[in-house]
Formats: C-alpha cells, structure tokens, sequence
C-alpha cells in the first residue's frame, strides 16, 4: 500500500475474513482504519502478519491497529461466530506509540492461549519492558520485566514452564549499550516473595490468600493484585446489564481487599459511567454501605447490597 503525502487522501484497511469450508465471507462489525499495528520492514514476509493472529479455537481474531500519527495502539478481537468487536488494550502516547524498539523488529507481543493471557510491550515507564494482561479484559496483571534497560524481541515463548525467552539491550552495564543479551525470564518470578511484602507483616493474610488461590492449581501474578489493579470495567458492565451472577462472582474475587478501597474504586468508576442524574443517589448508597463496612458481621453481604441498590437505582451512559 503506498504511504499517503501530505495533501492526499489516506489510504484506508479493512479486514476481510472468509470461511474457507462453506466458501463465505463472515460479516464483522469493525470499520476501515488507518494502519495496522507496526510497519515492519521485512522483503520477504508481508510487514501486516505479526499484525494479527488467530485464537487456538478459530473462534476470534486478533489484531493489532493504530493511527495515522500511531499516537495511539490497539488490541482488538473480533468475534467470528457474532461479528462483534472487542478492544481489549489500548496504548497511548502524546508522542509515539511503539511496539517494539526498532522498524525491523516484529511486534514484542505474545498471546498465551493456554492461560489466556497476553504478554504486552510497552515503554510506559520510560524504558521498554514486558507486561502481562488477561487476553479477555486487556487487566494488567504483573510487569514481569523492569529496570533501567530494554527488552526487545521475543525469541520464544514455553508455556508449560511459563518461561520467556527474549532480548534485550543496555541490562549490563560493562558491555556496549548497542549490544544485544539473550535471556530467559518467568512470568511470575518471585510471586510469594512480593506477596509476603506485600501485607508484611500480616502472615495470616498471606496464608489465606495462598490457600484461597491455589484452589486453581497454580499461584501466578493475578494473587498480587489488588483493588486498583481489579478489572472495574467488568464490574461496571455486569451492572449496566444487571448481571447478579457476575456482580457477585467480581465480590467474591475481590473481597481480599480491603473494603474501603473498594467502595472508594466502585465510586471512582461509577463517576465516570453513571448518568449525571443518577450519581447523586448512587453516592449516598456508597457512604451509607461504606459506614457500616466498619462494624457489619459479613463484608461480602455488606458489599453486595450496596452493588444491588446501585444495579437497580443507576442509570448508565
């Protein structure tokens, strides 16, 4: 596709998909857009196909897209059974938005169907480094790489020891900035070392939440998580569709917590959701329920009937 000159019409995408056995096209919901994720400069491979890719299930598809400035990037699925599209993770910068540290790199991004989880690059911190999110709400859940250097490539991924093969630049300090290291990380590296440090020195907390989350099988990063981390906008969304099931399986997920953060986040979010008209009311509901937070028998029932009285009183935009 040739790159548009100033003063002319910019060129669009669109992405077509087919169903190759029935010989159809599937319709979708997403519109024509400025540019895929990360121009790559590759002769032999088309620069668009790290850009995207297919769920193990071949239930959706993901890609990668950003603007003409790539001020902003996006993540986004599109669901092949019902057309609907999803942004999962968006990144945005006031000047430049990248997804790997050089034009002929492919994007450092890696889904992990096994644990539907998404290893994510990003420079936010100010040097570029690997983070991991859910694939299904884009919820950070750990940086799993940091310091003063940059990752660059993903070499490769195991999943089954949950091991991150990759490069990166500038970590050690005798050798050339300009020099590339190979290395290996985990993705959860010292979990129950920072959650000691987190509630230190509340070791019956850190007991609890050991034995509450090895129930899956696995202890990973998502045990360090707390309420500012928490996935509001699915709270937010089982509200809106007065979802019971969900409102009360995000309580039990997150009543860890301390309870006064998470009426402080709920209000937080529900600021900036709610109709105008309805937050009045649905301020008195948070203070009401937040003040006997300090002497009800049982949290979870305090904090779900604060959520239903906002569930069935709230207006959302």
């Amino acid at each position: 596709m040739p790159y548009s000159f100033p003063g002319e019409n910019i060129s669009t995408n669109e992405i077509y998909l087919f169903d190759t056995q029935a010989n159809t096209m599937i319709a979708h919901d997403e519109k024509p857009f400025t540019y895929f994720g990360m121009f790559h400069v590759d002769f032999v491979n088309s620069c668009d196909q790290h850009n995207f890719f297919w769920a193990e299930d071949e239930k959706h598809f993901y890609y990668l897209i950003s603007d003409r400035g790539q001020y902003n990037m996006t993540l986004k699925k599109i669901d092949i059974e019902t057309g609907k599209v999803k942004e999962i993770i968006t990144e945005s910068s006031d000047t430049y938005v990248d997804m790997a540290p050089r034009i002929t790199d492919y994007p450092a991004i890696r889904p992990l169907f096994k644990s539907n989880q998404l290893i994510w690059y990003s420079e936010k911190s100010g040097w570029a480094h690997f983070y991991m999110h859910d694939l299904d709400t884009g919820a950070e859940k750990s940086q799993i790489t940091s310091g003063e250097w940059r990752v660059r490539e993903i070499i490769d991924v195991d999943e089954n020891e949950e091991v991150i093969y990759f490069t990166a630049g500038s970590r050690e300090s005798e050798f050339n900035a300009y020099w590339e290291g190979f290395y290996k990380i985990n993705f959860d590296g010292k979990v129950v070392a920072e959650l000691i440090m987190k509630h230190l020195p509340d070791f019956r907390r850190v007991l609890n939440e050991l034995q509450r989350y090895s129930v899956s099988g696995n202890i990973d990063s998502g045990i360090l998580l707390n309420i500012s981390d928490a996935n509001m906008k699915e709270l937010i969304e089982c509200l809106k569709s007065k979802n019971f099931k969900g409102v009360r399986k995000w309580v039990v997920d997150n009543m860890d917590n301390d309870p006064q953060k998470i009426f402080r986040k709920i209000y937080d979010h529900l600021y900036q959701t709610a109709e105008p008209s309805t937050i009045p009311q649905i301020i008195l509901h948070i203070a009401e329920y937040q003040y006997k937070s300090a002497f009800v028998a049982d949290q979870e029932i305090n904090l779900m009937a604060c959520l239903i009285e906002i569930m069935t009183n709230a207006k959302f935009k």
